[in-house]
């Protein structure tokens, strides 16, 4: 067995204490390649990264945009909304006042129907009690709107139009003078006439060879007068004919009928 002395067992320690401060070499990779192909992969990896991020932060801003533009256009659509559900509020309201006015004008149309029938009824019986003048004329007319009343495609405002016409002419007989040479039957035989007509107050005769007489519409014929009237007569014809000056003349008219 070996001894150490001590000189010798202080020279051992040294050594091992400088054994153990004595950083041993690390085992490293000596291939540069590897390293700067590993460093290029770091970047290109980190260059993807950075455009994917950016791609990203583009499209979240379109995404945000279209977002914004969506909710505006869907603000809009519900004021639109509700301005149409005014529209649609006011437009039944409307309707309904339209139905409304429709089945009170379908009413008036019919009571109005029934009345010109009883208007073209009294049209008639008129016209059967008056002064016999311009008889086929408003026989004709009479017979016209009696065929209108029947007509299916004559419509309301149609027949009213015709009916209120024929009425305003009637009336317009009323405040007119006229003249005519008619045929007349006197004393059983047919004689030409002068006719003056003032408007519906009386019918005037005055014949070539001087007589003279009236139509009576309470006795419905022709009277004839004496030769005392011829003097009146022909200034009444002259005055409608306006040979001379509007002057005033008295002239029979018979009974006045209510």
């Amino acid at each position: 067995m070996m001894i150490l002395k001590g000189t010798q067992k202080l020279v051992l320690a040294g050594f091992l204490v400088l054994m153990l401060h004595t950083p041993v070499p690390a085992q490293t990779d000596v291939r540069p390649q590897a390293v700067m192909e590993d460093h290029e992969k770091g970047m290109e990896a980190e260059a993807r990264t950075q455009k994917a991020r950016e791609a990203w932060a583009r499209e979240r801003r379109d995404l945000l945009a279209r977002l914004e533009s969506l909710e505006e256009e869907n603000r809009r659509l519900e004021r639109d909304r509700d301005r149409l559900s005014r529209s649609r509020d006011h437009l039944e309201r409307d309707v309904a006042a339209i139905e409304r006015e429709l089945m009170e004008a379908k009413r008036l149309e019919e009571e109005l129907d029934g009345r010109l029938d009883e208007v073209l009824l009294r049209l008639g019986e008129s016209m059967a009690s008056d002064i016999p003048f311009l008889e086929d004329e408003r026989n004709q007319r009479l017979s016209m709107l009696h065929d209108l009343m029947v007509d299916p495609d004559a419509g309301l405002a149609e027949r009213l139009r015709r009916i209120m016409e024929a009425l305003r002419i009637e009336a317009d007989y009323g405040f007119t003078v006229e003249l005519r040479r008619i045929p007349l039957a006197l004393d059983g035989n047919e004689v030409l006439a002068q006719v003056l007509r003032l408007g519906r107050l009386g019918l005037f005769y005055r014949t070539g060879d001087g007589r003279v007489g009236f139509y009576d519409a309470g006795q419905k014929r022709w009277q004839p007068l004496d030769a005392s009237w011829d003097a009146a007569f022909v200034r009444a014809f002259d005055v409608a004919t306006r040979k001379r000056a509007p002057e005033l003349v008295t002239l029979p008219v018979g009974r006045i009928l209510p």
